[in-house]
């Protein structure tokens, strides 16, 4: 059973930050990637950029 739920609970993820259409990251991703990676890189002291297109 426990198995069931974690299996059900990594697909919701994937739902909610894929495009169903697409399967390419949303905007959702970009906000928890982001985040993430600003702090790493305020912590090691390094350049950070972004491209969007």
């Amino acid at each position: 059973r426990l198995r069931t739920i974690t299996n059900l609970h990594e697909q919701l993820q994937e739902q909610a930050l894929c495009d169903p259409l697409t399967g390419l990251y949303n905007r959702r991703y970009l906000d928890e990637f982001f985040a993430r990676e600003l702090a790493v890189a305020q912590r090691e002291r390094t350049p950070i950029s972004l491209a969007l297109i």
